[in-house]
């Protein structure tokens, strides 16, 4: 991480940090109702391989995957107006109890790509390609609200999810410029489109 690497940091703002080879705010670090925003890394632009508690990643670029997180676990976190080319929230994370929110990705997954999540909101996320709220991603009594996807003829399919497994979640006001507007190629389960 630029901003900083295996530390523990509490009530702390990480802020306009950029590391080309990594996260560009931390990584590998433990965080304890903090703020990460602006700041920019090849993988993961708020976070990478870190575990975060009640903290907020706002603004954040990751120039490949996860403008806010990459590979790291939050709880009761905002993740909100991060942008990546693969998953503008978060890229390969578990989830509990957080709120992703408009981000964006130019490729797949806007709020989640490869990631699990439990009991959160994903809402107004979009992608350019797939999966404007997530991407092959597991999810738990989640709500996917006004979520949505703008590609193309082969690409925009599902607004709220694609390829994803869902359990007991709500899907409403999601739009998907090809098919799928709530779901596409997904399995949903005790969910309500």
């Amino acid at each position: 991480g630029a901003g900083c690497y295996g530390s523990i940091l509490y009530d702390s703002t990480i802020k306009s940090n950029t590391s080309w080879g990594w996260a560009g705010g931390v990584g590998e670090s433990v965080l304890y109702n903090c703020i990460l925003e602006f700041n920019e890394g090849y993988d993961g632009g708020g976070a990478s391989d870190s575990t975060l508690f009640s903290c907020r990643l706002v603004s954040n670029t990751g120039i490949w995957g996860g403008g806010g997180a990459l590979r790291s676990v939050l709880y009761d976190c905002t993740v909100e107006s991060n942008d990546a080319i693969g998953a503008g929230g978060v890229y390969e994370c578990t989830l509990y109890n957080c709120t992703l929110g408009s981000n964006y990705s130019r490729g797949t997954g806007g709020g989640a790509y490869g990631s699990t999540l439990y009991d959160c909101t994903v809402i107004s996320n979009s992608a350019a390609l797939d999966g404007g709220g997530v991407d092959a991603s597991v999810l738990y009594g989640c709500s996917l609200i006004r979520n949505s996807t703008s590609g193309t003829i082969f690409y925009g399919g599902g607004g709220g999810a694609h390829a994803s497994s869902l359990y007991d979640c709500v899907l409403a006001g999601n739009y998907a410029s090809v098919s799928g507007g709530g779901a596409c190629e997904s399995t949903l389960t005790g969910c309500t489109v």
